[in-house]
């Protein structure tokens, strides 16, 4: 419960220095509302996340992942993602799209085609060049866990590529077209 307050006091280049022990404490803390905030605390451990910053944030939910289990992950982690799509920072909104791709193994299937789905949903519809790349990215990782029961999604992911390759913004075209077009071409 201390956690929190210690986090406040550390200068923001070292605060990545503590999700090893944010997720140690999310793990094992037996109350579901202290688990709840320091799982909150990944997302928030940093102001405004870099690419670096991000990847290591989604590393530390997929060890938190891992550890909690599918259930777990769905009922503490999925959640707040949701909840931070409309985040008002751009760098938040593509760290929930990087959860997206990071989470995607330890969700049940029927939520990879549905909720996570529609997360990305609002995340190509961003008006930040950074968060429709990510989201494109990570509908690519998202798409490869799609199994053949999934193909009624298939209009659906067609239509979300089609709009990113026409993209106003070259970044997010190339990332459909070198990423997202090969992997829904294998599915």
């Amino acid at each position: 419960s201390a956690l929190p307050h210690v986090l406040r006091g550390v200068i923001l280049t070292k605060r990545e220095e503590l999700l090893p022990l944010i997720v140690a404490a999310a793990c094992r803390h037996p109350d579901g509302g202290a688990r709840e905030e320091l799982t909150r605390l990944l997302f928030h451990v940093m102001v405004r996340p870099d690419e670096e910053q991000r990847g290591a944030i989604m590393m530390a939910c997929k060890v938190l992942a891992r550890a909690l289990g599918s259930i777990r992950t769905e009922v503490e982690l999925l959640p707040l993602c949701w909840e931070q799509v409309g985040d008002r920072q751009e760098e938040r909104r593509a760290l929930v799209a990087d959860s997206v791709g990071a989470l995607c193994k330890w969700m049940r299937p029927e939520l990879r085609g549905s909720l996570m789905l529609s997360i990305l949903e609002q995340l190509l519809e961003d008006r930040s060049t950074l968060v429709r790349s990510r989201a494109g990215l990570n509908l690519a990782h998202l798409v490869t866990f799609l199994g053949r029961g999934d193909s009624d999604r298939m209009d659906k992911v067609l239509d979300f590529l089609v709009r990113l390759l026409w993209d106003r913004e070259g970044e997010v075209a190339r990332a459909a077209q070198h990423v997202l077009l090969p992997v829904v071409v294998d599915w």
